[in-house]
């Protein structure tokens, strides 16, 4: 009786075309969920997957190898080592084995939409993600995982069971191409003020400036103020512009779900570096120190993924807020104007409801219902845009507040 070979893995050869599904391309055959699959780079062409579910139980790209996804979906039952490229254009990379998989290697690893299995997964290698990171298990980053953002697509994580383990580095750009004062917040835990210079403007700080009898005139000016709405206590600081303060150092963290207001040049991408944040996550001491300009805070989206801002409602409003979220764009250095969000309709980059991943809004105590100036006191010598919130009790940003499936993550101005 013949024995029929039994093969455990298949070699791409691209022998007749660059087509995944074509089992000439195969040494022993289309790879399966239970056929390992290598890509070497000697290959006269190499593999791409533009429609349907190309499936293989382990995948190895070679040195000097490319697989292209165009479309379709990449189903992995084990590792995948890239020491060549693994890029994508459109398309899905799913880990979907029943025990941890690896992904990554020391080649170039960029990836549309990348979905983790209920068994989890971790990095070997730097892993980019331009759209959608789906987490039915934990993904152990390594320090190797970033979040994509371009002007017209940024990336975003839908936990749906599972959690980012570890660093990673989250991308914010900015669309607008004309410099002014813009409101970040970090989405991770452990930022830093140093990182908003990523993009390639200068980050100064100054702490004279949060003591001087004429703000104004110090030096170095600061280029970035947090907001303090404690300050507006007194005759020297009663009006909004009392409010603004500069950190300390480069190195002081940010916190997650406050906001700060930047000078930055347009078209630029700022890089966030931390941890994700645990949720819920509660801000406190959001409170009116009771003189005429009182009562707004600067808040900010803590979390990796677009705010529904439908859902926040009941959360603004309970914590003695109004219900009204607004949202500045700028126009020139020190000019500007608002998005709104106001009683569920929004206009302009809020139409959708949407709030970007490390966006900053305005919100205020239910008595102040007017959204800010559009040319409105900043810190003292740079006059731009405030940005409200104030309540006690506190305000909780719930994570089931966070969009599933964005048909696009907003924009950042």
């Amino acid at each position: 009786m013949a024995t029929i070979p039994s093969h455990t893995s298949t070699t791409w050869t691209g022998a007749v075309s660059s087509d995944w599904f074509t089992a000439a391309n195969w040494s022993d055959g289309v790879p399966t969920a239970t056929l390992d699959a290598t890509i070497p780079g000697s290959a006269p062409r190499m593999p791409t997957v533009t429609v349907g579910t190309a499936t293989a139980k382990a995948l190895t790209i070679n040195g000097g190898a490319t697989l292209t996804l165009a479309g379709g979906m990449l189903d992995a039952k084990g590792d995948v080592s890239n020491e060549g490229t693994l890029t994508a254009s459109a398309g899905t990379v799913r880990l979907s084995g029943g025990a941890t998989q690896a992904l990554g290697g020391t080649g170039s690893t960029m990836l549309y939409d990348l979905t983790v299995g209920s068994a989890g997964a971790s990095l070997g290698g730097p892993v980019q993600v331009q759209r959608v990171l789906t987490l039915n298990g934990n993904l152990n980053s390594g320090g190797k995982l970033m979040l994509l953002s371009t002007p017209s697509l940024s990336s975003m994580v839908v936990d749906a069971g599972g959690k980012v383990q570890g660093t990673l580095a989250v991308q914010r750009a900015v669309a607008g191409a004309t410099a002014g004062y813009r409101h970040f917040s970090p989405p991770v835990q452990g930022a830093t003020v140093a990182q908003l210079g990523t993009g390639g403007s200068p980050v100064t700080v100054n702490s004279d400036y949060n003591s001087a009898p004429d703000p104004g005139k110090v030096k170095p000016f600061p280029t970035i103020f947090a907001y303090d709405e404690d300050r507006l206590n007194n005759a020297t600081t009663a009006s909004f512009s009392g409010g603004w303060v500069s950190p300390g150092a480069t190195s002081d963290v940010l916190t997650p779900g406050q906001g700060v207001t930047v000078q930055t040049a347009g078209s630029q991408t700022v890089t966030f570096t931390g941890t994700a944040v645990a949720a819920p996550v509660t801000m406190s001491g959001l409170g009116n120190a009771g003189l005429a300009d009182a009562g707004w805070h600067l808040l900010g989206n803590p979390f990796l993924a677009p705010l529904n801002l439908a859902d926040m409602r009941t959360g603004l409003q309970t914590g003695g807020l109004a219900d009204a979220v607004y949202v500045f764009r700028p126009s020139g250095t020190y000019t500007g104007s608002f998005d709104q969000f106001v009683n569920n309709v929004g206009t302009g980059d809020l139409a959708d409801g949407q709030l970007a991943v490390g966006q900053v809004f305005s919100c205020a105590t239910s008595r102040r219902r007017a959204p800010p100036r559009s040319r409105s006191r900043l810190p003292c010598r740079p006059r731009a845009m405030p940005i409200p919130f104030s309540a006690d009790p506190p305000l909780m940003y719930d994570p089931a507040s966070t969009c599933k499936w964005p048909a696009a993550v907003p924009p950042m101005w």
